[in-house]
């Protein structure tokens, strides 16, 4: 019985690699308890160079439906032992700090400000959401930096918003718990002054290199353990894509066989968004950890 509420951190995993790079860290978050143990709720595959989040792990129960849904949104947490203090994240998401630096990027303030204008802003994103634990506080390790990435707002609350509705529908109808892989891919560009592509940062360092980057993609792994099934999606995270061509098919699409995911195809802004197996996509995103996956995870 706990007489003190725990307290929320994070810790680096001694001699843990992650996403096929050296300047990636596996870090978990969680709470310490007070006869020493850690209690992991989410893995974090980090990079340490350029502060991106690549993807994050946990576990969906099948309890998810019953989580509490009344406690606020608590503010966003950054640890200086993962950033620079220099390094103002609340700023760099902010309307102010990402018109900025797309600025930066496309040379032209004008033209920073027709990408980011109306509802194509850029959010944090959460790679897992708060609504995929079921206890408020164990939300509170959702809201930590290290679990966001930057996401179009027209594409967080689309297409992305009905994967994740997705996801725990199916887990509720399992008796067993899922592991839930979500991550990210690649940096997105928009055309500069120029009309040529370049990659999209909401933050810079002293020498003028991106950090943390807009990516170009999302993705997500839900994987049976116990079966060894499992299914792939892919969200491409740009609004500005109307029309988008083979480079951004990174699999082939195999949603034909996944009735329990029903994207809106009519509403690019909301994100073009595909399902692939987990075998044919894998090559191709560096960022996804190593699955024995025997099947495609159409349903219970």
């Amino acid at each position: 019985m706990c007489t003190t509420t725990p307290t929320q951190t994070a810790r680096r995993v001694a001699g843990a690699s992650c996403g096929n790079n050296s300047s990636n860290s596996v870090v978990e978050i969680g709470f310490e308890i007070s006869n020493g143990n850690f209690y992991s709720l989410l893995e974090i595959c980090f990079n340490e160079v350029t502060y991106d989040s690549l993807y994050s792990k946990n576990i969906m129960p099948p309890e998810i439906d019953g989580r509490q849904t009344t406690l606020p949104d608590p503010d966003f947490f950054k640890d200086d032992t993962f950033y620079p203090p220099n390094l103002d994240l609340d700023y760099a998401y902010s309307v102010e700090g990402q018109t900025a630096a797309v600025a930066q990027a496309v040379g032209s303030a004008s033209l920073a400000g027709e990408y980011i204008s109306g509802l194509n802003v850029l959010q944090e994103g959460r790679l897992t959401s708060k609504r995929d634990n079921i206890y408020g506080l164990h939300q509170l390790v959702n809201a930590w930096y290290l679990n966001l990435a930057p996401q179009w707002d027209p594409i967080k609350d689309g297409n992305w918003d009905i994967l994740q509705g997705a996801t725990r529908q199916l887990a509720e109808d399992f008796s067993y718990d899922l592991i839930v892989y979500t991550g990210t891919h690649g940096t997105t560009t928009l055309a500069d002054v120029n009309g040529i592509e370049k990659p999209i940062y909401i933050a810079y360092d002293e020498s003028g290199n991106g950090l943390v980057r807009v990516p170009e993609f999302f993705w997500r792994i839900v994987y049976d353990p116990i079966t060894q099934r499992g299914v792939a999606f892919v969200t491409i995270n740009n609004p500005y894509i109307s029309t988008p061509g083979s480079d951004f098919y990174l699999c082939p699409d195999v949603c034909n066989q996944i009735p329990w995911v029903v994207w809106d195809t009519n509403d690019f802004t909301k994100g073009y968004s595909y399902c692939c197996e987990v075998n044919a996509l894998a090559p191709f995103v560096e960022e996804i950890p190593p699955l024995t996956v025997s099947g495609l995870l159409t349903g219970v």
